[in-house]
């Protein structure tokens, strides 16, 4: 058993990411179809409460990104929770929490992947107006996420970088509809982002800190997973910190142009009553009723490829991130116990 961290210096990935790829990979784990979602009940519900939820998140966020930037730093190793509980903690018991907690995370963030693909899969099937079972369509993006990681990672990036440009570039295109009236959209006004009762107070539970930060996490939490990425990058020191706090900044920033911009367009009432219709699935795919109502069929159509985009995003990183959790623990002879050897040569 080799328990050992600073002996475990052999079967090295090769280092083809850069602070560009470091900062995809955290946007593409971040913006997932369901963020969109999220994003919106949160200003329908808040208002100017949830820009303040969001800026609160945001910080707490980047916070995180830094520390888990200088554990990426510190250890470079692919595996992430896995290697750095090896590393702090000494020995056998190092290794067996190390397992645990990398396990743990691979298991949540699989049952989160699930759901995620799930979305895109209706949302696919929204955008054909199709009335094939939505299964054909989760297989279909399954598939489309598998094929990009079986090539290497640099391509899994490259792929995902691509994606980018739907799943941030029609956000801003909403964002900016809203400001500048394009569409069907009314005149923006900021007393529109202010609810009826005034701004939300920051407690109680339907205030800034409880309703407000619920869903304000949920557009940042999984940025910290790209560290598992670390041993693949060129200059994890320079690449890892810059790449993830970027990430942090880039969704923060489209965040509040896409809320702030829609949203300021009618008043808090109307994007309620809109959020509770049929159209809107009972606030469950609230960004195509958005669409439907800013640009008709286009901004239907539009919004649904953002969700497509953006669960091929999640998806295609998050698959990169949970095999590289496998792989480590793989790599160290702590998977499959004796069976080890099958799905993996360790080296002597």
């Amino acid at each position: 058993m080799r328990n050992n961290y600073s002996k475990n210096t052999g079967d090295k990935l090769s280092k083809p990411l850069g602070t560009k790829d470091v900062m995809i990979a955290g946007v593409a784990l971040v913006v997932a179809a369901s963020t969109l979602v999220s994003d919106f009940n949160g200003y329908f519900a808040l208002g100017w409460g949830f820009v303040i939820a969001l800026i609160l998140a945001g910080g707490v966020n980047l916070l995180l990104a830094m520390s888990a930037a200088d554990l990426a730093v510190s250890i470079p190793r692919a595996g992430a929770l896995y290697e750095y509980s090896r590393a702090i903690f000494t020995g056998a018991r190092g290794i067996y929490i190390g397992i645990f907690l990398g396990l743990s995370f691979y298991i949540m963030y699989g049952f989160a992947l699930s759901g995620e693909i799930a979305a895109g899969g209706y949302a696919t099937q929204a955008l054909f107006h199709s009335d094939w079972d939505v299964r054909v369509f989760i297989i279909l993006l399954s598939i489309c996420v598998v094929v990009p990681n079986a090539m290497g990672i640099k391509q899994a990036a490259l792929f995902s970088a691509f994606l980018l440009i739907f799943m941030i570039g029609i956000r801003w295109i909403f964002g900016l509809a809203g400001f500048f009236g394009w569409g069907d959209l009314g005149a923006w006004s900021a007393a529109n982002l202010m609810p009826q009762d005034g701004m939300p107070s920051l407690f109680g539970d339907s205030g800034i800190l409880a309703a407000g930060l619920a869903l304000a996490f949920w557009s940042f939490v999984g940025i910290e997973f790209a560290c598992s990425l670390a041993e693949e990058v060129n200059d994890p020191e320079r690449s890892m910190p810059k790449g993830l706090i970027g990430g942090i900044v880039l969704i923060l920033f489209t965040s509040m142009l896409m809320g702030i911009g829609v949203v300021g367009t009618a008043p808090l009432v109307d994007w309620q009553t809109m959020a509770e219709s049929e159209a809107a699935c009972q606030s469950s795919c609230v960004q195509l009723a958005v669409g439907q109502s800013t640009f008709g069929g286009t901004g239907h159509a539009l919004m649904a490829i953002a969700s497509i985009a953006a669960t091929l995003g999640t998806a295609t990183i998050g698959l990169a991130a949970m095999s590289r959790m496998l792989y480590a623990i793989g790599r160290d002879g702590m998977l499959f116990g004796p069976g080890y050897r099958l799905f993996w040569q360790a080296q002597p």
